[in-house]
């Protein structure tokens, strides 16, 4: 009988794995209250784990290096409650949760321009959820023939930005695919792996100062026109920040109207269909 149970405890645990999400939220000198950019980071991880059963979130609040740990620290602390009360007043269990303040510990700059503090002062969020292992198909004597896409999904040619083409002449029409740029299921929030590729559509912005464009989100799975849309405007929000006219950028949702991988039944799939592309408007 132990030998049993030994054996569904396995299988259990067998079925899933642990995956891990970190994201950032900012906060003004000497304050704890969350501002819109970061309440909505925060919201997008609550809609992500109405889906999930088993997750933690460990909140570390921190501050810059101006003032002593007399005062950084509870402030710090201040910062993390702040993301946790947000949570939990969102639906978020408060014993999935812990919170705690570093002062100024372990900076993420060296705290020597203004700039540089503005990222210390910060809460991070390590989020810790299980996430499945798809099961491999029972074998079957005849394979099942593929679906056939009806025309509205059929997949757009795209060609791949990259550093070669960045600064080329560019048609009206034309599609850019940005490899991995893409986002945390359910959200969006881009993964880290993103950092590259807005970067180089950053560059290709300011080098190609007529250049206009169409940034389309695109989700995966299931119909989801309002996050398509957040996923669009999350990147052009970011070039705006960095000195791009917001005139020269539509930002517009295309649910899963256009997906790259059809049946995006696995992780790596829907990480596929998870995407931006940008269009050629006017060059």
């Amino acid at each position: 009988m132990k030998k049993y149970f030994l054996f569904i405890a396995l299988f259990v645990l067998s079925a899933s794995v642990h995956a891990q999400y970190k994201t950032i939220v900012y906060f003004n000198t000497n304050q704890s209250a969350l501002d819109k950019a970061s309440t909505a980071k925060i919201d997008s991880i609550v809609k992500f784990l109405k889906s999930k059963d088993s997750y933690t979130i460990a909140i570390s609040g921190y501050a810059d290096n101006v003032g002593n740990n007399d005062i950084n620290v509870p402030l710090s602390m201040q910062r993390a409650v702040a993301v946790m009360t947000h949570l939990t007043e969102h639906g978020i269990p408060s014993q999935y949760l812990t919170a705690k303040g570093y002062g100024s510990e372990s900076p993420l700059t060296n705290n020597q321009s203004e700039q540089a503090r503005m990222r210390n002062r910060r809460a991070e969020l390590l989020l810790t959820y299980s996430a499945p292992i798809p099961a491999k198909p029972a074998p079957v004597a005849q394979p099942a023939p593929m679906p056939t896409l009806p025309p509205k999904v059929k997949m757009q040619e795209a060609e791949a930005l990259t550093e070669q083409n960045s600064t080329n002449g560019f048609e009206v029409g034309q599609v850019l695919r940005l490899a991995n740029l893409n986002f945390i299921g359910g959200t969006d929030n881009l993964l880290p792996e993103a950092a590259a590729p807005l970067a180089l559509l950053l560059r290709t912005m300011k080098e190609n100062p007529k250049l206009q464009i169409e940034i389309g989100g695109h989700v995966c799975c299931m119909d989801d026109m309002p996050l398509s849309i957040k996923r669009a405007e999350a990147v052009k929000d970011y070039l705006i920040r960095k000195g791009i006219e917001a005139e020269r950028m539509e930002a517009k949702g295309y649910s899963r109207n256009k997906p790259i991988v059809p049946d995006d039944r696995n992780e790596r799939d829907a990480k596929t269909n998870r995407r931006v592309e940008i269009t050629i408007l006017k060059n």
